[in-house]
């Protein structure tokens, strides 16, 4: 079964993980993380980082690529919740697979398509738009 089509298929670079959600047996969401971009103005000035700290911990994000609730789902605050929930355990899976935890993750939102509203629900944060990425998405952290 494909949840996403083959043209929004992105072959990972670097570290990744993917998840799939479901209920019951049922699938009913998807998440991907990968290893961060190198340089966003906004995110390392909201860290602090300047280039030789950012070089030193980058390994120490991630990039959530992809986010999918299933078309056929109708389940109120389920975005937010998957969200939350993947949040909490991407570091410890990281770290198994990896040798090393993430303590930042980071997304774009498309807002000609999408709010962010489930990023902010799962506690994220919106530290603007970043003139390096996708045409000045707006970056929303963890």
């Amino acid at each position: 079964m494909a949840f996403i089509s083959l043209s929004e298929i992105l072959i990972p670079v670097g570290e990744h993980l993917k998840y799939l959600a479901f209920s019951d047996d049922r699938p009913i969401g998807c998440l991907a993380v990968s290893s961060a971009a190198y340089h966003l103005g906004c995110r390392d000035r909201y860290i602090g980082w300047n280039p030789d700290v950012r070089k030193k911990n980058l390994h120490l994000l991630a990039y959530n690529t992809r986010f999918l609730i299933l078309p056929w789902v109708r389940v109120s605050h389920l975005a937010s919740h998957l969200l939350a929930k993947c949040a909490k355990i991407i570091s410890s899976d990281w770290q198994n697979l990896y040798h090393h935890p993430v303590y930042w993750l980071e997304t774009f939102v498309d807002t000609e398509r999408f709010k962010g509203t489930c990023y902010r629900a799962a506690d994220w944060i919106l530290l603007g738009k970043c003139r390096e990425a996708f045409s000045a998405l707006p970056l929303y952290t963890l």
